[in-house]
């Protein structure tokens, strides 16, 4: 990673410490051919050092970013593969970028498996999140990405099947039709006992007492 603190040194006549990278307005104010130097951003990007600067400052990044390094898959790689969790430039990629499946499964997987919102997959562009061949791809490498679908998928069978078969809690997703499948349902159960809270209240009285 570059040291952004000689940069800003030899190009501002301005000596940070170190939490001052976090704050203030600089980068608005460096030269532009440095503002989108590739080793500048992506040390930006990946360190987060933009969380706490002024506005100006991070419509600038964004700016440079978009312009110049949206479409650039290598780069994005580079950055996803170096950035902390919950660091958002993925979310400024081209559709092309975000339809990547290798870099968007590098991004889902910088959210919390756990998370009952997958807030990664919600920033993703619509015409990506409505790719059902992807979608069928990432549901069965990060399943929790299901509880953010358009409801399009949510009620599609191939989908809803792939999903409830990596985690059977997921039928709470689902929707109301397709918790009326019995074979959805069952499958579901078979993953995890508790998908019967999900199931229609009619399959809950047909399966009760059946595991």
């Amino acid at each position: 990673m570059y040291d952004i603190k000689k940069i800003i040194q030899d190009n501002l006549q301005l000596t940070l410490s170190d939490d001052d990278l976090w704050e203030g307005n600089w980068y608005k104010d460096l030269p532009s051919h440095i503002q989108k130097k590739r080793e500048v951003v992506m040390t930006i990007c990946c360190k987060s050092l933009h969380s706490l600067w002024e506005i100006e400052s991070i419509n600038k990044l964004i700016d440079v970013f978009t312009t110049n390094f949206s479409e650039d898959g290598a780069f994005m790689f580079e950055y996803l593969s170096n950035s902390s969790w919950g660091n958002e430039f993925f979310v400024y990629g081209s559709d092309i970028i975000q339809s990547n499946y290798q870099l968007l499964i590098l991004y889902l997987r910088l959210g919390h498996p756990e998370a009952t919102v997958d807030w990664h997959f919600v920033c993703v562009h619509e015409n990506v999140k409505r790719n059902k061949q992807l979608m069928m791809r990432i549901v069965k490498e990060v399943p929790n990405t299901f509880i953010s679908f358009i409801d399009e998928f949510k009620d599609d069978i191939e989908i809803v099947r792939l999903a409830i078969k990596a985690d059977g809690l997921l039928l709470k997703y689902a929707s109301q039709r397709l918790k009326e499948n019995e074979e959805l349902v069952r499958l579901a159960i078979e993953g995890n006992i508790k998908a019967v809270l999900f199931a229609d209240k009619k399959l809950r009285k047909e399966f009760d007492g059946v595991f």
